[in-house]
């Protein structure tokens, strides 16, 4: 799936698209669409976008985020993802605007920094705890400190 296949596009999906793949100018206010997606969660995502999200977030992010092995990916490819799933992937989506900001697009310094104990994380690594709503809160506090220099 491209992104010119608007027509097999959930309107997810497209809010997904642009947090990953987007122009970053876009996004002066990372979580401003915040609202409008956590309305459609409810619906689920086709599992087979999964695949074109890989094309964005490594997919060993993707797995951690559902928390679930790599090797388990592709068996969602086929299902309608759950709202659990969908909303795990909606706060992964919204953290990627400023992980894309911080790593410049360089997906694997992005991914080395996941697998890194965070001493602003409780000296967990991203990956640890990007699958819940409040590590994702926390790694989105360490993005926000990152991009305003601020480390204390």
């Amino acid at each position: 799936m491209t992104s010119t296949d608007s027509k097999n596009t959930s309107p997810l999906e497209a809010i997904f698209e642009s947090r990953v793949f987007g122009a970053l100018e876009l996004f002066s206010q990372p979580t401003t669409d915040a609202q409008p997606a956590s309305q459609i969660v409810s619906e689920g995502i086709n599992g087979s976008y999964l695949i074109r999200l890989s094309e964005g977030i490594p997919q060993e992010i993707l797995a951690a985020t559902l928390g679930i092995e790599v090797n388990c990916l592709p068996k969602l490819y086929n299902q309608h993802l759950s709202k659990l799933y969908t909303g795990r992937i909606n706060g992964l989506t919204l953290l990627w605007i400023g992980i894309r900001a911080v790593f410049r697009e360089n997906n694997d310094s992005a991914l080395e920094w996941f697998r890194s104990p965070i001493p602003a994380l409780s000296g967990n690594s991203p990956l640890e705890i990007v699958n819940t709503t409040d590590g994702q809160r926390a790694i989105q506090k360490a993005l926000d400190a990152m991009l305003s220099g601020d480390f204390t």
